[in-house]
């Protein structure tokens, strides 16, 4: 192509783009782009066939690259940014003038790097109305206090809603990345707010030691800081404000990961105040988790990565329950867990406070197992009596967690090195799924390990109801006859529940039975169990609706083992 047509070419795409139909123009270039005369490329990944013209008219940077080499500039112009996604809109942007209405607000502060560095004024404009948006929220406040560059003169009148927000909120605010890098000023204002709010006077001083940590290399006198940020006025400490956090992990495959999005949406929805802890081994699986997450939920939820080694070699995810101990650095009082495929449909709030009042530092549902007479025989051959926990819902206290924690570990891997089952025999041989209930043989050893340790005491019952609040639970509810034998294994441990449980015995030997708790007061939790777990349960359920005579009811809840099905 000439010279002169090239010129032709560009004036003609130029004066279309500079006219009110625009948009129709830069839309239909972009989808059939003919006459390109440019190829970005982008991070030496991306290639956008581009109009020199369209680039000019929007962006100043191009204009003047364009300008300065006129008409013989290369074809080909390689670029380098930070963010692949955020050079996407801000392209497509230049053709349409128009940017995605969901762009959350993390998304659009990187956007506004791009639009500044490649002078897309408008686009800057755009962003900055944005992000002036008077509805300043818990989801958003830190965001605003670290954009005072970006804000400009919107800055200082968003700033004091922001800080009031952020002191109102601190449970929420100081667990978040944002919260590292506030200046030294804002971190000042917020402590020093009037409506400043905590739960207890530990997750403030935690939170500053992680900013300080943090800011180490770019605070000048680190000792005057701290020494000013400790005088900091009391807080309101209010005990109605829960310092609760529940965790869960989502493994990056498709079929677990959007299990545990259904688990968290279904917490988040349906229990307020409470935040959510996400182990993750990466941030696409992070990404991933949150935007499936409404926006207006993420201030409740804080992120971290699992440990870079395995606890254990060669075993299953469940390992990484071990790591929520991460969550001890915030100042949390109690920290849960909750596997991924456990839905919760009504709040928790008061089961969660039952515990944080109560003086006990366990909260566990009692296993299935402990109502089966073989199991329990077969494991008192080889351990001491104890409690046997399921693990797939459970709460600690803080305070004795890292003691815990280490005895589960050790435990666990009693069970599971040089293979399973090699220092202690199978307790449910019959149960092919019994590998996977090895995190909780070893939690109902570390338990005992833990009465011994603390010195509480194993002859009675004592022991075991200063440590453990149990979880009444009612999976499966079928009205029983005066036929039907009720029993319970362990004398020691039948005290502790304050109903009797009826048992149906399976014609399948060996596997756990169906279980009726007379009068319930569970969390109203539905929980699905392992996929091992949920064949022999779905084949319980099976032999009890065909073998049960008319008058008996059907069942009420039935685990769900995959909710994205």
């Amino acid at each position: 192509m000439s010279e002169s047509s090239d010129r032709h070419s560009y004036q003609a795409i130029f004066q279309l783009c500079t006219e009110s139909n625009q948009d129709r123009v830069g839309i239909s270039l972009l989808k059939d782009p003919i006459l390109w005369d440019t190829d970005l490329v982008v991070n030496e990944t991306q290639n956008y066939k581009a109009h020199r013209a369209i680039l000019s008219v929007h962006s100043g940077y191009f204009k003047t690259l364009f300008e300065k080499e006129n008409l013989n500039t290369r074809t080909e112009i390689h670029i380098e940014v930070n963010d692949l996604s955020s050079f996407d809109i801000a392209f497509k942007f230049l053709y349409t003038g128009r940017i995605p209405n969901s762009l959350q607000h993390k998304q659009l502060k990187l956007l506004f790097g791009i639009a500044n560095t490649y002078k897309i004024q408008t686009l800057v404009e755009i962003i900055q109305k944005s992000l002036s948006s008077p509805n300043i929220d818990a989801n958003k406040c830190l965001l605003v206090l670290s954009m005072e560059n970006e804000l400009q003169r919107s800055y200082s009148g968003m700033c004091s809603s922001a800080i009031t927000i952020a002191a109102e909120n601190f449970r929420y605010m100081c667990h978040q990345d944002g919260f590292l890098n506030l200046n030294y000023n804002t971190i000042q204002d917020i402590i020093c707010h009037s409506n400043f709010r905590v739960p207890n006077k530990k997750m403030p001083s935690m939170a500053l030691h992680r900013w300080l940590e943090a800011n180490k290399e770019t605070i000048p006198d680190l000792s005057k800081s701290i020494m000013t940020l400790n005088q900091y006025r009391h807080p309101r400490n209010s005990t109605s404000l829960f310092s609760s956090i529940v965790c869960y992990f989502a493994d990056g495959s498709t079929r677990y990961t959007n299990m545990t999005i259904n688990a968290i949406n279904s917490f988040l929805r349906s229990t307020p105040e409470v935040m959510v802890g996400l182990l993750v081994k990466n941030d696409d699986t992070r990404d991933k988790v949150m935007s499936a997450i409404a926006e207006s939920y993420h201030y409740r939820i804080v992120s971290k990565y699992i440990s870079k080694k395995a606890h254990f070699k060669d075993w299953n995810p469940t390992q990484y329950k071990l790591d929520i101990l991460m969550f001890l650095d915030h100042g949390f009082e109690e920290i849960y867990w909750m596997d991924s495929d456990t839905i919760v449909y009504e709040d928790l709030r008061p089961y969660l406070e039952a515990f944080r009042c109560s003086s006990q530092l366990f909260y566990f549902v009692l296993d299935h197992v402990m109502y089966d007479s073989l199991f329990v025989t077969r494991w008192k051959r080889q351990h001491q009596d104890t409690f046997i926990p399921q693990a797939c819902f459970m709460g600690f206290k803080s305070s004795c967690m890292r003691a815990f924690f280490a005895l589960w570990k050790s435990a666990w891997k009693l069970w599971i090195e040089p293979k399973p089952f090699t220092m202690y025999q199978d307790p449910n041989p019959e149960f092919e799924g019994s590998g996977f209930c090895i995190e909780q043989y070893a939690l109902g050893n570390a338990i005992s390990d833990f009465i011994e340790q603390e010195g509480f005491s194993r002859q009675n019952t004592y022991g075991y109801q200063q440590l453990i609040l149990p979880i009444e639970r009612k999976l499966i509810w079928i009205k029983t006859n005066e036929r039907m034998q009720s029993f319970y294994p362990s004398s020691k441990l039948q005290s502790m529940l304050k109903t009797s449980t009826s048992v149906f015995t399976s014609s399948y030997p060996g596997i756990v039975p169906c279980l009726k708790q007379v009068a319930p007061v569970a969390p109203h939790i539905l929980i699905g169990f392992w996929i091992a777990y949920s064949i022999s349960i779905i084949k319980i359920i099976r032999s009890v609706m065909n073998g049960i005579q008319k008058n008996l009811s059907s069942l009420i809840c039935l685990a769900n083992e995959d909710l994205t099905d």
